[in-house]
């Protein structure tokens, strides 16, 4: 009897035991649920959204410069390569002969002017001489032809030195605009004709940037909309332009169409012809809502994030609206600050209860 109740006293004791830690496994169990996550905060900030093109730099004017009249090349100017000024003297012609016609015109033209008033007298003369029947019509008539022919004359020497001076002038070769002499195609002693090329001026400041961008983004380019732009030549550089042109026509075979901007050139660091990155602001979101991009989870059929509030996380569907430098701006039911999930969003559940194991912020 008396062993009887030992044994049963001492199972009571072990099945208490037993009890006794099965709970404290439980309850340690419930404390060590919470999973290890890392955390970070929704930021806000001003989102660019901008698109990158290629395209390609051109002179803002290019002229070949030709000769207007012919002659001898007396004397040549400019130096190839070198910065010029409108009107700067580039070359002069032999203007001899054409000087000497200018002083034989003049001359005539004295003499045209002496004889008409001689000429014009006589009219005044025979007019009377007609009344009183002294000279019949047809003479009267020879005399006024006389006259006639006498302003004629004159009318075209004065338009042939009209001619002459503008030809004495286009001996002095000048440069159209500011801008770059390029390769020379005369030399001193040339006999050149009219139309004959002489030397090619380009105009560097600013410069034309042409670039295409897709149909899709026509709406959000307009005239005046700021540019960035960049060039091998000088790696770390920006340059600052802004769109005068947006073509109406749209390319069916690339279904793109074409943008010219002007890019100050003041330095002269850029050159016609150089291919540039072209980087146009499309607009600009003030005080969006942006996160790390591996706060994300991405499914086919949805983009969602978790958000943590007093230590549950909460699941929490979101629009992504760009992605940039590791970041996304995202919209969806979240304010600045909030707490999102970083690293272990694949391992919980909606409604999971998380612990913070590190934090960091959007920016990051």
């Amino acid at each position: 009897m008396i062993r009887s109740t030992i044994a049963t006293l001492l199972l009571l004791l072990s099945m208490n035991v037993i009890l006794q830690g099965c709970g404290r496994e439980e309850t340690l169990s419930k404390k060590d649920s919470a999973i290890p996550v890392t955390l970070s905060t929704v930021a806000s900030m001003d989102v660019n959204h901008t698109i990158d093109q290629v395209g390609t730099l051109e002179a803002n004017e290019t002229v070949m410069v030709r000769s207007e009249v012919q002659g001898k090349i007396k004397k040549i100017v400019f130096e190839e390569g070198k910065q010029v000024t409108e009107g700067e003297l580039l070359v002069k012609l032999d203007d001899v002969k054409i000087k000497a016609e200018i002083e034989s015109i003049k001359s005539r033209i004295v003499q045209y002017r002496a004889e008409l008033v001689n000429t014009k007298r006589n009219v005044l003369r025979n007019e009377d001489l007609l009344k009183d029947g002294v000279i019949n019509q047809k003479a009267y008539d020879d005399i006024t032809t006389k006259r006639q022919v006498g302003e004629a004359l004159l009318s075209e020497a004065q338009a042939n030195l009209s001619l002459a001076q503008e030809q004495l002038k286009d001996t002095s070769i000048t440069s159209p605009f500011q801008g770059f002499t390029s390769e020379r195609f005369v030399s001193v002693g040339d006999f050149i004709g009219v139309g004959d090329p002489i030397v090619k001026i380009v105009q560097t400041d600013p410069l034309k940037l042409a670039f295409r961008i897709p149909e899709k983004y026509v709406p959000s380019i307009t005239t005046g909309k700021q540019v960035e732009v960049t060039v091998d030549a000088f790696p770390g550089e920006t340059f600052s332009g802004s769109i005068y042109f947006v073509s109406p026509d749209i390319d069916t075979s690339t279904r793109t169409l074409l943008v010219k901007a002007t890019v100050p050139n003041r330095d002269n660091h850029l050159n016609p012809g150089m291919f540039a990155q072209v980087t146009v602001t499309l607009e600009v979101h003030p005080e969006a809502l942006v996160v790390p991009w591996d706060t994300l989870v991405v499914k086919e059929d949805e983009i969602y994030l978790f958000r943590v509030d007093a230590g549950k996380a909460q699941k929490v569907q979101v629009k992504v609206l760009l992605v940039f430098d590791k970041k996304a701006e995202v919209e969806g039911d979240l304010t600045p600050g909030t707490t999102v999930v970083r690293e272990g969003k694949f391992s919980i559940r909606d409604g999971d209860t998380v612990k913070e194991i590190d934090r960091a912020t959007a920016a990051q």
